[in-house]
Order: structure tokens, then C-alpha cells, then sequence
């Protein structure tokens, strides 16, 4: 926004809250009186209007609202104005550019022109959050408690050869973790991460998640990968020790085979084979990793939930295969926790006014959580779910009313 288009923004912005505030019926942004020529003393700066405030959604009682000599162009936030019975529109830039919107404006009865410019409004409503990644992580979100995530399980197996090969995986990841500190000049990471496989693979299979196991030796995937591209490009700096490099490649053949018995696993795996290299992939990488991070820092969102969209933030800084399915699995991850979380909230603001509040109260911390880390979801919501920030704008103007709701009522 231009300075004057901001403090014309910041002036409707208070106008709508004492509109709120005092019940007006009627309400005006327009700089003038009425429809004429004549200015409103000290509101001419309205003239200057481009965008609605989220205060909008906020007015219950308003039945007759003022809109012309404005800049405004997207009308679709007075959707939430069920009590409209009068519209005044005509000449603002929404019209100039919609052919039915301008018939709509110019229809002389005010019972007619309402009718028509509601179902305009019906017609126009923003586009819904994206749809949730069928195949990707899915989340379970209660009325209270922590977000979950739905990480399938590794079967139980009577499979001699599955058992055989789960006991070398703990064995060889062992031999590994004893020997790890070696390879700490070339890559710190390494114990760490041999430490959080063992910590996964002693449990029993029941209690593994396909998911989160398959993102930690992905990690170790990497690992392996930058040693060899150090061998191929003769930088021995970058080579991990012979006895390290040969017992990770071993491991992680026997993991391959051990993983891949699981049915789930396999479905895991073909999904994430499908991850190809992407434009600006540290500028995707930082927007998805932005909400691995606030989902962190919230009590709200199990740490089991954020744990492999954790280790694909560690993989995918590396240039290599597995870095590249570790930044497409990052991505699902980030993309299924905001679109399930957004529609959830999208359900309810589609109730009247009283059923949205009540449904929010019971999920009042998907709200909190959706507008404290407002600038970080706003990144990915934006830039990586949608080209259009119209349908994240519309949530967040809801949830804003919500809380302003819910506030008053506790």
C-alpha cells in the first residue's frame, strides 16, 4: 500500500471497530456524505480505500453500508454481512471491473439490489484452502490435546528373514554408533543421527512409524551420498573414514531390505520416489521449515508429530537424491499439517455466527495457533499451498472475529 492508501485503511480500520463497538446500523467508508459531492470533514483520506479491514466481518447489526468514491476492488470479505439489507457501491473500482457487479450496482430498488449482490457475493466466494495431500503425512487434530500425527505402524511379522534382518539392523547400527565420534570432522551430524536411528530401530515394530523411520535413515542416506560425491569429485576432505563409510552403506542396504517388507513402507516408498528437484528449493525449503518450527514451539502439536518433518529439515539442506526426497516428504508435511488445520477452521466459519464461536471454543487453540505464528504460516500458505492470498486472508479475518468472540465470552 501507498502511505495514503495505509492511513486510509488504518481510518476505516477504527471506524468498523466503533462501528462494532456501538452497534451502528449504518455504516460508512465512503469520504463523502450520502452519495453527493460533499465531503465527510476529516474522512476525505477514504477516498484512498483499497482494502477492506478485517473489522468488516465484525457487525452484526449493520444493515445499510457505504461504499461509494472508494478504491475498493475485491468486495468478497462482505460475505460475512448476513443482515445486509442496503448496499450503496456503484463507481468503485469492483464494479468498474465486474460487468454484473456494475448492473448490480445501478439497480434503483434497494430490496432488489441487495438480492442480487448477495448472490454475486455467493457466486464469488474465495477459493477454499488446498485440499489435503491424499498420500502424504495426515494429521489427527482433536477438539483438545496435542495435533497428532498418523504415522503408520511397521506390522508385526512371523517372517524368520524380516526377523533376521531387523537384528542386523540393530547390530550393525550399534557397531556404528561405537565408531561414530570418527567421522565428526567431516560430519558432525553423524552420531547424533546413528543415535536417533537405534533409538527407533530397538523398538519393536508395532511401535515404529513408517514414516519416522524412513526419515531418520534418510538422514543417514545423505550421509552416505555427500562421502561418495566427495570420492567422485576427489575432495578427501569431505570423505568420511573407510570403516564408517563401508558399515553406514552396509546398514542402510540391510534397512533397505528390512523396510521394504513392511507393506506400508513400500506404499511410503513409492511415494516418496515421485519427488523430483524444484525451482528455488531453499526458498521452499525455509518457507516449510518455518512451520516445522512454529509447530515446535507450540504445546500444542506432539513432538512424534514434528519429529520426521525434523530430520527432512536436516536432509534436505544436502544437494543429493536423498536430499531431494527428503525436501518433497518436508513439503507434504508442512502442506498437509496447514491445509488440515485451515480447513477445520474453514468448516466451522461456514456455521452462523453463534455455531462458528461455538465450535471454536472447543478448538479455540487451532486459532491461537493459526494467528500467534500468523507471518511464518502466512509464507507457505501463500507462496507454496496458493499463488493467491485471497483464501488465507479470508481465514484470517474469520478467526480474527472468532477470537475477538470468544474473548468477550470468557
Amino acid at each position: 500500500m501507498t502511505p495514503s492508501e495505509l492511513e486510509a485503511y488504518h481510518v476505516a480500520k477504527a471506524l468498523l471497530k466503533q462501528a462494532s463497538e456501538e452497534a451502528w446500523t449504518y455504516v460508512s467508508l465512503s469520504p463523502n456524505f450520502q452519495g453527493t459531492s460533499q465531503p465527510r470533514v476529516g474522512l476525505e483520506i477514504l477516498s484512498q480505500l483499497t482494502k477492506l479491514p478485517p473489522e468488516i466481518g465484525d457487525l452484526p447489526n449493520c444493515t445499510i453500508l457505504e461504499l461509494r468514491a472508494t478504491q475498493l476492488s475485491d468486495l468478497a470479505p462482505l460475505h460475512a454481512l448476513s443482515g445486509l439489507a442496503v448496499v450503496h457501491l456503484e463507481g468503485i473500482p469492483a464494479c468498474q471491473h465486474d460487468e454484473d457487479l456494475s448492473k448490480i450496482a445501478s439497480t434503483a430498488d434497494d430490496a432488489e439490489r441487495i438480492q442480487l449482490f448477495k448472490a454475486w457475493l455467493d457466486q464469488h466466494q474465495p477459493q477454499k484452502p488446498p485440499e489435503i495431500i491424499t498420500d502424504g503425512p495426515q494429521f489427527f487434530i482433536p477438539e483438545t490435546g496435542q495435533i497428532q500425527l498418523i504415522d503408520a505402524n511397521l506390522s508385526l511379522s512371523d517372517d524368520k528373514d524380516q526377523k533376521e534382518l531387523l537384528d542386523e539392523c540393530r547390530r550393525k547400527s550399534q557397531e556404528l554408533a561405537e565408531i561414530s565420534e570418527a567421522a565428526t570432522n567431516v560430519s558432525p551430524s553423524f552420531p547424533a543421527a546413528i543415535d536417533r536411528y537405534i533409538s527407533y530401530i530397538n523398538r519393536a515394530p508395532s511401535e515404529i512409524g513408517a514414516r519416522t523411520i524412513w526419515s531418520v535413515a534418510n538422514t543417514l542416506e545423505t550421509t552416505l551420498e555427500i562421502h561418495k560425491l566427495a570420492i567422485l569429485k576427489d575432495r578427501q576432505s569431505d570423505e568420511m573414514p573407510p570403516r564408517i563409510a563401508a558399515g553406514l552403506e552396509d546398514l542402510l542396504q540391510t534397512h533397505r531390505i528390512w523396510f521394504l517388507g513392511h507393506p506400508d513402507a513400500r506404499k511410503l516408498e513409492e511415494r516418496v520416489r515421485k519427488h523430483e528437484r524444484q525451482l528455488s528449493p531453499e526458498d521452499r525449503r525455509r518457507a516449510a521449515a518455518a512451520v516445522v518450527e512454529a509447530s515446535e514451539q507450540s504445546g500444542n502439536v506432539a513432538r512424534t508429530a514434528t519429529a520426521p518433518a525434523r530430520e527432512n529439515v536436516i536432509a534436505s539442506q544436502t544437494q543429493t537424491d536423498a536430499g531431494v526426497f527428503a525436501l518433497g516428504e518436508l513439503e507434504d508435511w508442512a502442506w498437509n499439517f496447514l491445509a488440515s488445520i485451515s480447513q477445520r477452521l474453514w468448516n466451522f466459519a461456514k456455521d452462523p455466527p453463534g455455531g462458528f464461536i461455538g465450535h471454536a471454543i472447543g478448538s479455540y487453540y487451532l486459532v491461537e495457533f493459526i494467528i500467534f505464528n500468523e507471518p511464518a504460516l502466512r509464507a507457505f500458505a501463500t507462496n507454496i499451498m496458493s499463488q493467491s492470498p485471497i483464501w488465507w486472508d479470508t481465514l484470517l479475518e474469520l478467526l480474527r472475529r472468532a477470537q475477538r468472540s470468544i474473548e468477550k465470552e470468557k
